[in-house]
């Protein structure tokens, strides 16, 4: 409606149509192109940032720390359908099934028996519904030329039928997690009682204490490439295997990450589609708890440094009294993160990783006038 009262008023508005895009040497004009490499461009970038990746010295697992404890999906109560169908957010786009939220919401006293008896049948049997997993991808334009695929980002949108579904396991598994201890105090992204406040306080207060003591404070900002699109889904069963996510539960998480369809939706067009082999659903109820549980232990590969995490933002941080021990410090640490990275296939952005020395205005003044050389590889980390 708005854009037809903008065109007729000869109003300017920000416009999301995609009129042209490069790929393989190729200007693509036509819709269905577009939306094609796209689709593929999202769908593979990950796959390149692995197949580029050198041989960790370690495996993933001399990381975990296991667990004794074990989590199972209790089958969900007709209540809790109701309730979150009757508080569903009705501004929310509809997914491939085009079901829209207002009607779901109306509809909620009477379809909320049969989908309690659809949730439950998939936990017993340990099969996540096909049709739950099929994402609708917007790419919106970030920054630069509009013609290059790295400068979209991919938006996806689910069914919210899966959101509910997502949403009641999601509660459970936090549950689990927080009762038991098993996510790393570090973290404070998507979990309740923790935000980027809280992370600042934490840091901020472990930096004051240091500078009190009459050190220096060497922090690394790390930058990861596509972090939550490069999340290898073996890697992910096994260290839920080992939080105690075993048997029928765990059958049920390989059923949810395996076989999923993304499609790319540009100006009404969709594409073909695709099946994503790795990375966790965006858009998702359960897809952050899942990457938390990925990185969960980044902290245990630091020997002298302690993480600052929010999700995938993550500084580490480090003291020593002179320029030499904090470059030999702050280099060992990002030698052990660069292996952790490895057999994770994950992949720092040495080019947006920098670090940043914090101290006293006296012992600022005091260091020797040239910086610490902070290396990753041949790569030299800017300091900000």
């Amino acid at each position: 409606m708005w854009k037809t009262i903008n065109k007729l008023t000869n109003k300017q508005s920000k416009t999301t149509v995609i009129s042209e895009i490069q790929n393989d040497n190729q200007n693509l004009t036509k819709k269905h192109e577009i939306a094609d490499a796209l689709n593929s461009h999202f769908n593979e970038v990950a796959s390149r940032l692995v197949n580029n990746m050198p041989q960790s010295s370690r495996t993933f697992e001399s990381y975990v720390t296991r667990s004794d404890t074990q989590f199972t999906i209790q089958n969900v109560s007709l209540t809790k359908v109701h309730k979150l169908l009757s508080t569903i957010k009705t501004s929310k786009s509809a997914g491939h099934d085009r079901i829209p939220g207002k009607l779901l919401r109306d509809a909620a006293e009477v379809i909320a028996p049969s989908l309690s008896a659809i949730f439950n049948a998939s936990i017993n049997t340990g099969i996540f519904p096909e049709d739950f997993k099929i994402a609708i991808i917007s790419p919106i334009h970030k920054a630069g030329s509009k013609t290059n695929c790295d400068n979209y980002r991919p938006i996806s949108v689910l069914s919210s039928v899966a959101k509910i579904y997502e949403k009641l396991v999601t509660e459970q598994l936090e549950i689990y997690l927080e009762t038991n201890h098993i996510l790393a105090e570090q973290q404070a992204g998507f979990r309740k009682n923790h935000s980027t406040q809280t992370s600042l306080l934490n840091i901020t207060n472990q930096w004051l204490m240091n500078m009190d003591n009459g050190l220096l404070n060497g922090v690394n900002f790390l930058d990861l490439k596509k972090a939550f699109d490069c999340v290898d889904h073996n890697i992910l069963l096994k260290k839920m295997h080992c939080y105690g996510i075993r048997g029928h539960t765990l059958a049920w998480f390989q059923s949810y990450l395996s076989s999923r369809i993304q499609i790319c939706k540009v100006d009404q067009t969709m594409s073909k589609t695709r099946t994503v082999k790795c990375g966790i659903p965006q858009g998702s109820n359960l897809g952050p708890i899942l990457f938390l549980l990925y990185i969960n232990d980044l902290p245990n590969c630091l020997t002298s440094s302690s993480a600052s995490m929010f999700a995938d933002d993550t500084n580490v941080s480090t003291n020593g009294k002179t320029n030499d021990e904090l470059q030999e410090r702050i280099n060992v640490d990002l030698e052990n993160i660069h292996q952790w990275l490895l057999a994770n296939k994950l992949t720092l952005n040495k080019d947006k990783t920098e670090y940043m020395i914090i101290g006293s205005r006296q012992r600022i003044s005091n260091l020797v006038l040239t910086d610490p050389k902070i290396e990753l590889g041949e790569s030299v980390i800017k300091r900000a």
